[in-house]
């Protein structure tokens, strides 16, 4: 992964390789994937209205008012199936990028900040599967997984790869 910078100071370019195109694709796929089901189950109404179940979704999707569990409920029926199309589509548009030959994307202000929710979509899932608290650690285990090892390695990856379009945002 590398941007590079337009000449004359113009906006920059996000270039992946084929792994890491095939990675994100395959990421903001689940993600649509996951918001599609819990949009499908709901199916708008007093259902939609609901806090999901999921762990992922309700942290995806989380409560307005945590305290006042009615208060919750009303925004939630107002607002859930529009921020689950807004995710969908946010997650569609990387995956229509990433599959462009060759995978060099422009960083338009609509490109960068679908990527942005994107990328921080995906990081708030891999981590609630991951288990980690609010700090962003992961309770003590004796002995990680080569699996789990791998998805944390994805989780720091998909971190700088955000820090590194935060920076290209501003300028940096």
């Amino acid at each position: 992964m590398r941007l590079s910078r337009a000449s004359g100071g113009g906006r920059a370019s996000l270039v992946l390789d084929a792994e890491e195109a095939t990675l994100i694709g395959d990421l903001a796929g689940q993600l649509v994937a996951v918001l599609d089901a819990a949009d499908a189950r709901d199916g708008g109404g007093d259902r939609a209205s609901r806090r999901p179940v999921d762990p992922v979704l309700t942290r995806l999707l989380p409560d307005a008012y945590p305290s006042d569990a009615e208060a919750s409920r009303e925004f939630r029926r107002f607002t859930a199936s529009e921020l689950t199309s807004l995710k969908v589509e946010n997650a569609r548009r990387v995956m229509a990028d990433v599959t462009r030959e060759p995978a060099e994307i422009p960083l338009d202000d609509l490109a960068l900040g679908s990527w942005l929710r994107v990328l921080t979509d995906i990081r708030l899932a891999l981590a609630m599967r991951l288990g980690m608290d609010a700090r962003g650690e992961i309770p003590h285990r004796a002995r990680p997984s080569d699996e789990h090892e791998a998805v944390l390695d994805v989780y720091d990856w998909l971190g700088y790869l955000q820090e590194s379009l935060v920076a290209a945002a501003t300028g940096e």
